[in-house]
């Protein structure tokens, strides 16, 4: 699942070491860095290093830093060839190759900006770090996945995409962090089997390990013969948000890593107790808000099972804000896995039974029902743009984890609501047009970006009007 870091330096005399050294072993390190980066941005075909006298075994670390700490140069390739002189193995220059134009960078940059303020803009003002950190390790869990044709390595064609692999999980999450203000840097692992990478941060003076690649893991459900029958379909899960060197060890990929920038030690374990590691539940969080869907299961097929929606606070103090009951899914087989999820669909709160979606309703103080039509729902995630992915089981009588016919579908949220009433009116459209118009408006964002271009303006309302008119 988690593997490949693309950064590779392909040498034209020397291959570089893989071992990074601290940056202050390399003189006027951060001089070398603000060429390479000043030649990236200004599109240069080559950058001359030949001032600073570089080793050829240090480059790739000050490449690798730069890569790590600047996820909006994603404008070029991984593969940098580094020239070096062969009597003195100093680096004389490197030779990028760019995936796209000046021009066609300045657009897709941005794009990519309005990506980190549109997510950055989601948390409260008043919010502390770590629930800036909960936030958004939450939100990329719940609205991205992996990438498991490996192609995707970049934060840019992450957001477009919705996906990427560890390294493209790695760079979001540092983009987004340093646009809160949060200190982020990265963890390499190097080794040619594990090969993965994550963030570290630091938090009240400590530093702490966050893999949301490794929580965001999804998971193949196979029969007893090895045959994938279905992929499972869920929140996520927190066992990689905010742990200590010892814990981050007990996972798979994991065992050794440098860490970009210089060495930290994560020795605080004050955070692997906390609400978030009790329940193995999603959480969401909805303007500065962390809620959580706990249930209480039921022993025998056709009871009732209750659903406690709560609200959470930061020393984990759980209140209850509403209670769903259904008949519970418990079939002839076995309960092998929660089927419910909940998540924020901007600033509102949704979620996924096993036979309804429903959304919370803050002005009420109560849950809705959104749709009942469904049933045999055993997982679900929301993908972004309103929609929600769904896995259904076939027979949910005779339903087994190891042997059931699985199937997917997309529920969408009705996209041009601007008054959260669930529906999309004439009212709807008149309202967006006075805020075009005007300007003025608080809507949800989410489900009003009918192009997705990030903006809210004509061409939403042109879309809208038009689908109106489809209907």
């Amino acid at each position: 699942m988690r593997k490949f870091i693309a950064l590779v330096l392909a040498l034209c005399l020397v291959f570089c070491t893989s071992i990074l050294t601290s940056a202050e072993d390399i003189t006027d390190a951060s001089s070398i860095k603000q060429q390479i980066i000043e030649g990236l941005t200004a599109f240069k075909e080559e950058i001359d290093l030949r001032q600073f006298n570089i080793p050829k075994e240090e480059i790739n670390q000050l490449l690798y830093e730069v890569r790590f700490t600047h996820p909006e140069l994603f404008h070029f390739y991984e593969r940098v060839k580094v020239y070096a002189y062969s009597g003195s193995g100093m680096v004389a220059k490197i030779v990028p190759e760019y995936r796209m134009s000046a021009t066609e960078y300045e657009v897709a940059l941005e794009k990519y900006n309005r990506w980190i303020n549109r997510i950055a803009s989601e948390v409260s003002p008043d919010a502390t770090d770590l629930e800036k950190l909960l936030y958004v390790h939450e939100y990329l869990v719940a609205n991205y996945e992996y990438d498991k044709s490996y192609q995707i390595y970049d934060a840019y064609n992450f957001f477009e995409n919705k996906k990427g692999v560890c390294q493209a999980y790695t760079l979001a999450f540092t983009a987004i962090m340093q646009k809160l203000g949060v200190f982020v840097t990265t963890a390499l692992n190097l080794d040619s089997v594990e090969n993965h990478c994550w963030n570290i941060v630091r938090l009240d003076g400590k530093y702490y390990h966050v893999d949301v690649t490794g929580d965001d893991a999804t998971y193949a459900i196979k029969d007893s013969h090895d045959n994938v029958l279905g992929e499972l379909i869920d929140g996520g899960s927190r066992e990689m948000f905010l742990v200590s060197d010892d814990a981050i060890k007990t996972f798979s990929n994991h065992s050794q890593w440098t860490v970009v920038g210089g060495a930290v030690v994560c020795d605080s374990k004050i955070y692997e107790d906390k609400f978030w590691n009790d329940y193995q539940h999603p959480l969401a969080t909805v303007n500065g808000e962390v809620y959580q869907m706990i249930s209480e299961y039921s022993t025998t097929y056709d009871d009732e099972e209750q659903i406690q929606i709560y609200r959470i606070d930061a020393s984990g103090e759980r209140t209850v804000i509403a209670n769903l009951s259904f008949p519970a899914f418990i079939s002839a087989g076995y309960y092998c896995f929660d089927v419910f999820n909940i998540f924020a669909v901007g600033d509102e709160l949704y979620g996924v039974t096993n036979n309804r979606i429903w959304r919370y309703n803050f002005e009420k103080g109560e849950a809705e029902i959104v749709d009942n039509s469904y049933s045999n729902i055993i997982g679900a995630s929301y993908i972004g743009n309103g929609k929600i992915k769904l896995m259904f089981v076939e027979d949910i009588d005779h339903f087994y984890c190891d042997h059931s016919v699985y199937s997917y579908g997309y529920y969408q949220l009705p996209l041009g609501d601007t008054d959260g009433d669930g529906e999309f009116a004439p009212y709807d459209l008149i309202t967006f047009k006075k805020y075009i118009l005007t300007g003025n408006g608080d809507f949800n964002a989410e489900l009003l970006d009918l192009n997705g271009d990030l903006i809210l303006d004509i061409l939403d309302f042109i879309r809208m009007k038009k689908n109106m008119v489809l209907d």
